[in-house]
């Protein structure tokens, strides 16, 4: 089973330190990772949902049956692809939980034509990508999820510090804050931190290993 993932110039480093190494101690994935210079579009979220667009209909075509995609800033702390394959179930696609919120930035779905007729929609729905602060292919999943049978993985499994981390603009409590995920947390998605303090928290998460 193939996980798909990519990173731009800056976030090469990211990628290799955080979810490829802590992703590769369990040796559950065919990793297909896409290291990139620049970007063929903008904005950065449209680029990314394009990417996931090339993938899944490549993998598609290729006779794969399902595809796991996931963004570099996350941590790996316990198996999780047989998991994956349970929950997803009858659902055409399964995103990771935000607060009861779609995160694009993790998800498993099946290889299917609803589930690339949704996510090509995804790709086009451009008022998603040029509103100021928007979320983009995040907001497109939400606004279209009616297209497919779409669910939310368990948050304390695939856990995000969405309901616990200081808000972003309150920078003196988001620099003293440290994530705590659950004991059953199979992985760690600093989905809703922003850079520098991203680093910080991915490298607490690390030293849980």
């Amino acid at each position: 089973m193939k996980l798909y993932c990519y990173a731009d110039r800056n976030q090469h480093g990211h990628a290799q330190k955080y979810l490829l190494a802590t992703l590769g101690r369990f040796n559950e994935f065919e990793v297909v990772y896409e290291p990139r210079d620049g970007y063929d579009s903008h904005p950065v979220l449209l680029e990314k949902a394009k990417r996931v667009l090339a993938f899944a209909t490549q993998a598609k075509a290729a006779g794969e049956t399902s595809f796991v995609w996931a963004d570099n800033d996350i941590v790996v702390f316990k198996p999780f692809r047989d998991r994956l394959l349970a929950l997803l179930g009858e659902n055409d696609v399964m995103f990771q939980s935000a607060g009861g919120y779609i995160c694009a930035g993790f998800f498993v779905a099946k290889l299917n034509d609803a589930f690339i007729n949704y996510w090509t929609a995804v790709v086009n729905k451009s008022e998603c990508y040029t509103i100021l602060g928007g979320t983009g292919d995040q907001h497109a999943a939400d606004l279209l999820r009616k297209m497919v049978r779409l669910s939310l993985l368990p948050e304390d499994e695939f856990w995000t510090p969405f309901r616990q981390a200081p808000a972003a603009t309150d920078k003196e409590a988001v620099s003293r804050w440290t994530p705590c995920p659950p004991p059953s947390a199979r992985l760690v998605h600093m989905c809703c931190v922003q850079y520098p303090e991203k680093l910080r928290a991915l490298d607490h998460c690390l030293a849980l290993l």
